[in-house]
């Protein structure tokens, strides 16, 4: 039982939630000793542990990798921590400048923090190494009947309503303050690029935008 309960994390995690993460090494190195395979659950509690504790040489006694790094970025664009970010992006670059994610990545966390200007650059480095986002499709059903979209979507019959809407939503944000550059010396050219690249071309706000025009308030979508 004991064997069982070390195999599947269950004193790692009581460990983890103290805040002894010491104790959780130890008790992982007597695991490998007695020749138990961990599983993910196990690894996935050892980490934790290291993390509540500040262990990041035990956690992670390798260099980091553009992987690492990559999911470092990720975390800093959900809980939008830009500086963090782009040191992350910066030592990605050093060893990845082909992977079309990791751009994508670092694209979101300066439009989800409002800075389209940088979203403008990162996307012009993007061309410039010859990199190609496959375009996105969102579907929304209206009325009982299913709408697809395809990023950059002009062919749409209501593609001029839709940029109404959407147009409207981004000129509202600039009020609100989101979208506004914090770089005072930045063009108007280089965010209005932005908006057109960015903000109009999301499928999913391409449908979002359908589904305001065609159906009536309050209705759910």
């Amino acid at each position: 039982m004991a064997i069982k309960m070390l195999q599947h994390g269950t004193f790692y995690w009581g460990y983890a939630e103290r805040g002894k993460g010491l104790l959780a090494i130890e008790l992982f190195q007597r695991m490998l000793e007695l020749n138990v395979k961990p599983d993910e659950i196990t690894l996935m509690s050892i980490l934790c542990a290291c993390s509540r504790c500040g262990l990041v040489t035990e956690k992670m006694p390798m260099k980091p990798d553009p992987a690492i790094w990559g999911a470092l970025l990720n975390a800093c664009r959900i809980h939008h921590h830009v500086g963090l970010g782009e040191i992350a992006a910066q030592n990605i670059f050093k060893y990845d400048t082909r992977s079309v994610g990791y751009y994508i990545l670092l694209s979101n966390l300066y439009a989800d923090s409002g800075r389209w200007d940088e979203v403008a650059k990162v996307r012009k480095m993007m061309r410039q190494n010859g990199l190609i986002v496959d375009p996105g499709c969102s579907w929304v059903e209206v009325k009982s009947k299913v709408h697809a979209f395809l990023s950059g979507d002009m062919f749409h019959p209501q593609v001029r309503e839709i940029n109404a809407v959407l147009e409207g939503f981004y000129e509202r944000m600039k009020e609100a303050g989101f979208g506004e550059s914090e770089n005072e010396g930045s063009s108007m050219d280089i965010l209005e690029a932005s908006k057109a690249d960015i903000f109009c071309g999301h499928s999913e706000r391409l449908a979002i935008g359908f589904a305001l025009i065609n159906t009536a308030p309050g209705m759910p979508v």
